[in-house]
């Protein structure tokens, strides 16, 4: 585990030993069971994501709202989510359904444009 520690003494980076994503946490500090929560999520996440994917999970909390950013990086594609909410785990929750639901889109409009020859090829027999 790296933790990075900015000038604030608020803020750090946490980055668990799997490299294919980081947690940065910037005006709030997760609880050991939240990063539990997380990490088992972000482990999902990983295997439904584009082979040589790497995701970022930032959270910001200014005075007023928390804000949450949940990225998907992989060489072709990039899936994003940004909210603003009062609760980590619950803008957690609600930037994954939606980085869940980009990843469907993805892959059903993948799927389709590699399966067109083959369509067009069964109807012309």
């Amino acid at each position: 585990m790296t933790r990075k520690y900015l000038k604030s003494g608020h803020s750090f980076s946490f980055r668990e030993q799997n490299p294919n994503y980081s947690i940065k946490e910037m005006g709030i500090v997760l609880t050991i069971n939240q990063k539990r929560i997380i990490l088992k999520e972000l482990e999902s996440l990983l295997e439904k994501a584009p082979y040589n994917s790497f995701i970022s999970l930032t959270y910001l909390n200014d005075s007023k709202t928390l804000k949450t950013s949940l990225t998907i990086s992989s060489p072709n594609i990039i899936f994003r989510s940004s909210l603003d909410g009062k609760c980590a785990i619950s803008s957690f929750f609600l930037a994954k359904e939606d980085i869940n639901e980009q990843i469907d889109n993805w892959k059903k409009q993948r799927l389709s444009t590699l399966n067109r020859p083959f369509i067009r090829e069964q109807e012309a027999i």
